[in-house]
């Protein structure tokens, strides 16, 4: 039996600034803009195994010690195909990202010494609400989605979100009469061809098992729409499909 991708809404509202920090940085680092796939993989995982009372932050694979998303994305049959993004509201129209203090750090090496304190700084990205799309085995589309509604945060502990609705979504396969679509959203920057953002993300390769296991971490460049981008249909690349989310704007996704 051969498995079909299917794809899914989350309407999540966000509940203060989440930071998304970029691979390999220390404490003080800055934040992506908008979570990169392999974050939105890790925020639907996590809400599945807290459903079925997994708890497990660590497995091996290969020999290596990565975080449990491996085995969904690693699979001969990947669970988890893709996952991109929308803003709600224009990111033009607020600061998306700034800095703050983090806390202080005490780097006291012996109780004889002085206590000494640095300061982290850490980037924050200020969204109010988003829609997520998940591309997904269609054998686990009812199980995710399910556990989708327990989604309760996005990257670090204090990125709390809630959950307003989760629904299906479809790919467009007949573009009959349909040239150019208005596209939102992330995807990977040569996806497609003929259009313009002002605005590219260098997203941790979220098919990679660096990514989850550490390691030499490898990059995809990806195009942000944060405002509804014309893209032809014809330019989009064999492996991506457009799913149409809503008020006739779509979202490129690969869909095997």
């Amino acid at each position: 039996m051969i498995n079909m991708p299917k794809a899914f809404a989350v309407d999540v509202t966000f509940h203060g600034p989440i930071t998304i920090k970029p691979p390999l940085l220390s404490t003080a680092s800055t934040t992506y803009v908008v979570p990169p796939p392999s974050t939105l993989f890790g925020a639907l995982y996590y809400a599945y195994a807290n459903c079925v009372g997994n708890y497990q932050e660590v497995v091996e694979f290969n020999g290596r010690k990565c975080s449990p998303v491996i085995n969904w994305v690693a699979a001969k049959e990947p669970i988890l195909i893709d996952a991109t993004m929308v803003i709600n509201e224009p990111l033009y129209q607020q600061p998306p990202v700034t800095h703050t203090i983090e806390r202080a750090f005490n780097w006291t090496r012996s109780s004889e010494e002085k206590q000494v304190f640095t300061v982290g700084y850490i980037g924050l990205s200020f969204i109010k609400s988003a829609t997520i799309i998940y591309v997904v085995r269609d054998d686990w589309l009812r199980d995710l989605k399910r556990a989708a509604w327990g989604i309760v945060r996005i990257g670090r502990k204090e990125g709390l979100v809630s959950v307003d609705r989760v629904y299906d979504v479809e790919p467009l396969n007949s573009p009959i009469g349909v040239q150019f679509i208005n596209v939102l959203g992330y995807f990977p920057y040569n996806a497609a061809e003929g259009y313009n953002v002002n605005l590219y993300q260098n997203f941790p390769n979220p098919y990679d098992e660096c990514t989850y296991c550490g390691g030499e971490i490898k990059f995809i460049t990806y195009a942000v729409a944060t405002s509804p981008t014309r893209i032809n249909i014809k330019g989009i690349k064999v492996d991506f499909k457009p799913v149409k989310i809503k008020d006739e704007n779509y979202v490129i996704v690969r869909w095997q």
